[in-house]
């Protein structure tokens, strides 16, 4: 689910589902909120135990002189949007902010840019008495950050070189994980969670080139994964992950066993020459080619395997082509809406309406 973000020419305030490789758009029985981008959006189950799935928006500008910090809810199933009436210590209005629920009540929302310099303040956000407060500040300011979070704890990746930054309540601040061997410290790269791996793909590193590197990240074992690169360089673009399994367990169950097949999509966002890109870049990727899970699992929990076969192979990127089986590649659609970068994809809600996709046979 995509809304709003900048077409090159101004700011859009279209709602669109990317649904069996075609867009669906989607018209709201009321009015939506203002047309912005830079915003952050993440998704919630209403109803817990249920299937009420809601969309929340928070943030943006609909230009660098007009940043907001209202708060909005869409309810597919009422097909209404509806202004929260957050209270609290609300965070001042910004853009290219981040967010990422740590569990069904809780959201975290860090960074951004407040029209004359960058931020490093942490809110939370709770949905059961819609109130905000404040969190420990990040250890450096900085916008389009890359937060995920796993097992109620939030990481904000490649914010420096072999750095990961995390935090959990009721900690007093942040804490540096140092992590080798990972992806160099960027901005504006787009990010898909699937339960504890995060993918990385794309964004502006900190001495300005637009990378076309894809990575993935195990909030487990707290390690990274290189994978095939993108067809191009891209950034402020966004990303969704699902995966498609037989099997009748868990994800992690699934990939563990090393059944199944994990797909990565990436829409918008700019490419090399600044040019704003409306195609989709997708990616399959076996279980191996993503790393093993890490968790301390028995063979009961698994069937009797209790290892992942080693990936094999370089998982570089320089020596796959995207005709390669974990190759990107961009996917044909019916089709599809304007061109958008600075968009915000619901990440959470392929979490929770497309994370699982059970296929017979």
């Amino acid at each position: 689910m995509v809304y709003g973000g900048s077409d090159g020419g101004g700011r859009i305030l279209n709602l669109t589902v990317f649904e069996d490789k075609d867009w669906v758009p989607v018209q709201p029985s009321n009015d939506p909120p203002p047309a912005r981008s830079g915003h952050c959006a993440w998704g919630r189950n209403g109803q817990p135990g249920g299937d009420e799935f809601e969309m929340y928006v928070f943030g943006g500008s609909a230009n660098m002189q007009a940043l907001m910090n209202d708060l909005w809810r869409f309810r597919p199933q009422e097909n209404t949007w509806e202004e929260e009436e957050d209270g609290g210590d609300i965070p001042s209005p910004r853009t290219e902010l981040a967010a990422a629920p740590i569990d069904n009540d809780t959201t975290i929302v860090v960074g951004g840019f407040i029209g004359t310099s960058f931020v490093n303040d942490t809110y939370i956000y709770e949905h059961p008495s819609h109130s905000w407060s404040r969190g420990p500040d990040l250890p450096r300011a900085e916008s389009a950050l890359s937060v995920t979070s796993w097992d109620g704890r939030v990481y904000v990746l490649a914010a420096e070189e072999e750095e990961v930054w995390t935090w959990s309540l009721p900690e007093e601040g942040w804490t540096v994980l140092e992590v080798s061997e990972g992806p160099s410290r960027r901005t504006f790269a787009a990010t898909a969670r699937l339960d504890a791996r995060t993918f990385l793909l794309g964004g502006k590193t900190h001495e300005g080139e637009i990378t076309a590197e894809a990575w993935s990240f195990n909030a487990i074992t707290q390690s990274w994964t290189r994978l095939v690169d993108l067809p191009e360089p891209n950034y402020a673009g966004a990303a969704a992950a699902l995966y498609q399994t037989s099997s009748t367990k868990g994800l992690l169950d699934a990939l563990d066993q090393g059944t199944g097949e994990v797909e990565v999509y990436l829409f918008g966002g700019l490419n090399e020459e600044f040019e704003v890109v409306g195609d989709i870049v997708g990616g399959a990727f076996e279980p191996a080619q993503i790393g093993p899970s890490g968790r301390e699992i028995s063979g009961e929990d698994l069937g009797g395997l209790d290892t992942v076969p080693d990936a094999g192979g370089d998982m570089s990127g320089g020596s796959q082509s995207s005709d390669d089986d974990g190759g990107c590649h961009t996917v044909p659609t019916r089709s599809h809406p304007s061109p958008q970068s600075l968009l915000a994809l619901l990440l959470a809600a392929a979490a929770l309406i497309g994370r699982r996709r059970v296929t017979k046979g």
